[in-house]
């Protein structure tokens, strides 16, 4: 975003900075209608403000005296210590601005940014906009996660499928794809009732998570079933994960059923594509192994 043209604050200079907001505001708005706003984005017309009203600048750790340099705010460029999460204001640890606000806003430091009324309106249009994405950002995360497990849901493997595998293609690699179901929830929730069957649910992505790459994308498709999606992998890597998978599980079954009588057990089946029109094979190439491996357990 722009910055306020060179002008001699003087009496217009007023208006060359509501005009500078206007125009900020005005690219925000179409940046946010098409996905491409970012945070705090007009908080770079609010800067301009200190060149005519010095105390919008004011530090939180000077104002407070404050040295506490684990704190996000201690000598951060952006002097807006409201917009941050985890301030340690009055020795504990903060939560975001939606916590926060009443007492944030009764605070020193915001009304010597807010000391007169064009400061003031700029600062609550910079609140607003603050809000307006980061509740933006909660709807979309809770769009595409599970809310149980944490991991994300078939929504985004839809979405990110296509995509990753055309960056696995231009790396010269494949998109590895592993279907993986949980053997047993539905006697576990017989059984023991269902809140041992969302137990086992987080139990066993836990032993996901252990099992794959920071880089390698988790997601629960169904009630049981998952999907393990691994971008730029090569084809001899899959048998490699699938071993690290089922010794995971494995290792954990014995402590599971002495901890809740009942163990957390998984069959997986694994495939990877290497054209741009192969991911829907794959799919189903591992949906087919998994049930394979699924049948040979059973005998």
């Amino acid at each position: 975003m722009s910055d306020v043209p060179d002008e001699p604050a003087g009496g217009d200079a007023y208006a060359v900075v509501l005009r500078s907001i206007n125009q900020n505001l005005a690219r925000l708005i179409h940046r946010e209608i098409e996905g491409r706003a970012e945070d705090g984005e007009f908080g770079v017309a609010c800067n301009v403000l200190a060149t005519l009203t010095p105390k919008a600048s004011a530090r939180c750790w000077e104002v407070k005296q404050c040295a506490k340099p684990e704190c996000p705010s201690y000598e951060a460029d952006d002097h807006r210590c409201w917009l941050t999460a985890g301030t340690l204001c009055g020795g504990t640890v903060q939560g975001d601005f939606a916590q926060k606000a009443e007492s944030c806003m009764q605070c020193e430091v915001f009304q010597a940014s807010s000391a007169n009324e064009l400061s003031a309106l700029c600062e609550h249009i910079n609140i607003l906009v603050y809000h307006l994405q980061a509740r933006a950002k909660q709807l979309r995360d809770e769009a595409i996660t599970d809310p149980l497990t944490g991991l994300y849901n078939r929504r985004l493997l839809d979405e990110l499928g296509p995509l990753e595998l055309a960056r696995s293609v231009r790396e010269g690699l494949g998109l590895g794809i592993i279907a993986i179901d949980l053997d047993g929830l539905k006697a576990i929730n017989d059984t023991f009732g269902h809140e041992a069957g969302d137990a086992c649910l987080t139990r066993a992505t836990t032993l996901l998570r252990r099992s794959f790459r920071r880089s390698d994308l988790l997601f629960r498709v169904g009630g049981d079933e998952f999907v393990a999606m691994l971008p730029c992998a090569a084809p001899g890597h899959l048998p490699g994960v699938l071993g690290r998978l089922a010794t995971t599980f494995e290792d954990d079954s014995s402590s599971c059923v002495a901890e809740s009588g009942w163990a957390v057990r998984a069959s997986a089946g694994a495939a990877i594509a290497t054209e741009l029109d192969g991911l829907a094979a794959a799919f189903a190439d591992a949906d087919a192994r998994m049930y394979a491996q699924k049948r040979e357990r059973r005998g």
